[in-house]
């Protein structure tokens, strides 16, 4: 999901919108406008309920950002960069760039962002019960109640221990720290990111289809993004498992039939945004770094001397040389 405009920037993070997040607005102000508002405050004006349903959808959306917010700032504090904040149907992304140093920091950005939710829904329901404690009823309360209890609803539902959900970002934690093995943590959380999001598909389908009620659509196509991000997480767990043993050294050399055609121009990139490894190091851990840089290649220094350089294209043969190797 692409940003599609900008917000500006909070505290130097760029906060970036997707077109979704107008559907995802729209259709919560029309559900809260013409269901949810006047059946639990009746007889008010419908500018009222349109105006409170506008104003509720656009603070549900700051809720979430706030969310993303969180994440993205622990993150910072325990070394890892944001790259920024995108906003879009069914959520927010924070954009970090590298790897979290150890299992506390995973375990410290995984969690502020339930709790950020859950600190939220708290004061919203606090806010709404003081209200109508004093008697002070109408819409305004009908808001704050919702914002309550979607916040508290956010902040259970993400601690769901299946990634790409912060729950699964735990999971992958606490594994890591137990088994001490970061990759193995990734598929754990991964696969049962693929369990969560079938069972949603199934039970959103058969829902759909037995009783005839679409708004159970919400969670297949929530089933379907669930299965698709944990696929792919676990895809590239597999394949940085895969490249474990498989050393810079190997795979940075330009073939020989190929170096009379290699200009300078095709591998050239501004120094500071270049990837570096040294030889020696397992592929599995410069993989990350690969993704991050400006063209997806590292410098290898060994001894502070440039020895060569790493591209994609190096990584794929050699996984083509240990399947082949498997094979015999």
């Amino acid at each position: 999901m692409g940003q599609s405009f900008s917000l500006g920037r909070i505290r130097g993070i760029q906060i970036g919108v997707n077109w979704s997040v107008l559907l995802i607005v729209a259709l919560l102000a029309y559900g809260l406008a013409a269901g949810q508002f006047p059946a639990e405050v009746p007889h008010r004006p419908e500018a009222e309920y349109v105006v409170a349903a506008i104003v509720t959808a656009v603070a549900y959306m700051a809720s979430l950002l706030a969310h993303e917010l969180a994440h993205s700032l622990v993150a910072r504090r325990n070394g890892v960069q944001v790259e920024g904040i995108t906003l879009w149907l069914l959520g927010g992304v924070s954009r970090l760039q590298g790897e979290f140093p150890n299992p506390g920091a995973e375990l410290r950005v995984a969690g502020v962002g339930p709790l950020t939710s859950l600190v939220l829904g708290a004061i919203f329901t606090l806010v709404a019960w003081l209200l109508h404690g004093s008697g002070t009823g109408g819409v305004a309360v009908a808001a704050l109640a919702w914002l309550g209890g979607i916040n508290i609803l956010l902040a259970v539902f993400n601690v769901i221990p299946a990634a790409p959900l912060d729950g699964g970002r735990l999971l992958q934690a606490v594994v890591w720290a137990i088994t001490k093995d970061k990759l193995k943590a990734a598929m754990w959380a991964a696969r049962a990111g693929q369990v969560l999001g079938w069972a949603l598909i199934v039970i959103g389908g058969y829902l759909v289809l037995a009783r005839r009620d679409y708004s159970w659509l919400w969670f297949v196509i929530l089933g379907w993004f669930l299965t698709s991000a944990a696929t792919a997480e676990n895809q590239q767990a597999v394949v940085q498992s895969r490249l474990r043993t498989v050393t810079v050294r190997r795979v940075n050399a330009v073939p020989a039939d190929e170096r009379d055609r290699t200009t300078l121009r095709q591998i050239a990139s501004p120094l500071a945004e270049v990837a570096r490894a040294t030889p020696d190091e397992p592929v599995a851990d410069v993989l990350p770094r690969l993704n991050g840089g400006s063209d997806g290649r590292a410098l290898v220094f060994d001894g502070g001397r440039l020895a060569g350089i790493v591209a994609p294209a190096d990584i794929s043969r050699a996984l083509e040389r240990i399947s082949g190797n498997r094979h015999t």
